[in-house]
């Protein structure tokens, strides 16, 4: 019987300009149509965890600014 596999942990963006990037170079990839599906599975959990952290940034953004 196989070992469920371990969950990926991705690191924190160090700031919302490299969440961006990172988050449009994902895009790129995916769009290109050369990942397996293992590998666009964990690309679009890392892109879901990259929005996330988008809109909480520009969140606190907002309400510093109010």
């Amino acid at each position: 019987m196989t070992k469920p596999a371990e969950p990926v942990k991705f690191s924190q963006p160090e700031s919302f300009e490299a969440a961006l990037d990172e988050l449009e170079n994902i895009v790129l990839e995916m769009e290109a149509g050369q990942m397996t599906l293992e590998m666009s599975l964990l690309a679009h959990k890392r892109g879901m965890e990259l929005i996330q952290y988008c809109q909480v940034t520009l969140q606190d953004a907002q309400h510093k600014v109010r």
